[in-house]
């Protein structure tokens, strides 16, 4: 993104005067085949999704356990569940997703990456059923969380979340951020246009309509609120809202391993990396 489109995005959202109704998705489920592979695809190093995998690994790294059970609410493919689990050996990670497709391929990875550490649930993440109370060391969610339908369910996540996690457990949630003007939403996906399969632009557009606002973001998040809690977004904009809460025995450190990686971005997508890095900031 040219730093001209972003001060048009910045400019939008400062004079926009209400804030825009959430449309939530009509496929709740990743199904169809073509959106599959395109969203499969779209996390490598030209694909649309790669600043935001590389910027969202880095943020999970630092804040996990230096031993214990990971689990990814909404794993789709394993964009991140995969790095992570050859990162970090003495973890165990656990991915969850209610879309048998997408599982597939996560599955299919994971045993041509030789992963022994990664298990995998196909179930819906507001009622995990499988995973007991208290058992488990770290939770993260991305890009997954503008899929629920309404404020209840996302409250039912957190609450969840807040049942499987042991007492010193930390978490990361990230996700779009619905914008108030309609305007900045069609910058974005036009940002996009270039390279990007039409099916996967159709769904980034449904997606940011999906978002939930940063407000909804504050007002749910009291199932969590006895935690180390930091609310993180995007200055000036809210495209990007994140929760963290780094474990007690994080190293607050990003691999050597994940740093290279930086250089496998395209020019384009490693200032769009940059720009991240640099507008998220904790909020209050």
């Amino acid at each position: 993104m040219t730093p001209l489109r972003l001060c048009k995005i910045l400019y939008s959202e400062f004079a926009a005067k209400t804030e825009q109704e959430r449309i939530p998705e009509t496929d709740l489920v990743m199904t169809d085949a073509e959106a599959v592979e395109a969203f499969a695809a779209a996390g490598n190093g030209t694909g649309i999704m790669s600043p935001f995998y590389q910027f969202a690994l880095e943020q999970i790294a630092q804040a996990l356990p230096a031993n214990g059970t990971v689990v990814d609410l909404g794993c789709g493919s394993g964009a991140l569940l995969l790095p992570l689990a050859e990162l970090f050996p003495k973890l165990r990670f656990v991915g969850v997703d209610l879309s048998g497709n997408m599982l597939a391929i996560a599955k299919n990875e994971s045993v041509k990456r030789q992963l022994k550490n990664v298990s995998f649930l196909q179930e819906n993440f507001t009622q995990i059923s499988s995973i007991a109370d208290n058992s488990i060391d770290f939770v993260y969610c991305s890009m997954a969380i503008h899929h629920l339908p309404t404020m209840a369910t996302l409250n039912d996540t957190y609450r969840e979340v807040g049942r499987v996690l042991a007492l010193q457990g930390g978490f990361f949630f990230v996700d779009f951020g619905r914008l108030k003007a309609d305007r900045a939403i069609r910058l974005f996906v036009n940002d996009a246009v270039k390279g990007t399969p039409q099916v996967l632009l159709r769904d980034y557009d449904a997606s940011m309509r999906a978002a939930f606002s940063l407000n909804e973001w504050r007002n749910t998040l009291q199932p969590l609120s006895g935690k180390n809690l930091k609310l993180m977004t995007t200055f000036g904009a809210p495209f990007i809202v994140g929760a963290l809460c780094s474990h007690p025995t994080s190293q607050k450190l990003v691999p050597q391993a994940l740093r290279a990686n930086r250089h496998q971005l395209t020019l384009r997508y490693f200032f769009d990396y940059l720009a991240l890095r640099f507008l998220f900031k904790t909020c209050r």
